[in-house]
């Protein structure tokens, strides 16, 4: 088996949690959002208890920050590569 981000989240991954995500309706309304959010020309920012601010670590690139093996990947950094590039994104589309 192939996987395509670094095991993480829990004991399932990020590959996992992608797939389980993308077909929830909050997902579906996370994706308006963000449609709505640059429509308007307005940020979005995910933010989670325990996440770390990817832009000052990895100069903000969700590759990066998907394959570093020596920080857990967050369910927000999955979520915004899902709305960002799409909710089949693999970590290889983001390079």
């Amino acid at each position: 088996m192939h996987v395509d981000f670094p095991v993480a989240i829990g004991p399932w991954g990020a590959p996992w949690y992608r797939d389980a995500a993308r077909h929830t309706s909050v997902f579906g309304q996370l994706h308006d959002l963000h449609a709505w959010a640059v429509r308007a020309g307005e940020p979005l920012t995910l933010v989670d208890f325990d996440g770390y601010d990817h832009h000052a670590v990895h100069t903000g690139h969700l590759e990066r920050v998907l394959r570093d093996l020596a920080r857990i990947v967050e369910h927000e950094f999955v979520l915004a590569a899902m709305i960002t590039h799409g909710p089949l994104v693999r970590a290889a589309n983001l390079g």
